[in-house]
C-alpha cells in the first residue's frame, strides 16, 4: 500500500534536494588546498545596518583578500 506524503515531507525532501544541489562539486584530491581551518561568516558584527545576505557576503570577501 503506498501512502501520500505529508505537507513536511514534501518541504523537508525538497530543502534536502536543493541544498544538495546548490553544492559545490568535489575537487579532485590532488588539486584540494589544505587550509589550517575552517571558515564562518558572523554576520552579527554588522546586522545593524540593514543589508542583503549577499552584500554582506560581498564585503567578508574584500575583508578576506588583504
Amino acid at each position: 500500500m503506498v501512502q501520500a506524503w505529508s505537507r513536511r515531507e514534501w518541504l523537508a525532501t525538497g530543502a534536502g534536494l536543493i541544498a544538495g544541489a546548490a553544492l559545490p562539486a568535489a575537487e579532485p584530491a590532488d588539486k584540494q588546498v589544505k587550509e589550517p581551518f575552517g571558515y564562518c561568516l558572523n554576520t552579527a558584527t554588522i546586522m545593524g545596518q540593514k543589508l542583503p545576505v549577499v552584500r554582506e557576503i560581498e564585503i567578508a570577501a574584500k575583508a578576506g583578500e588583504g
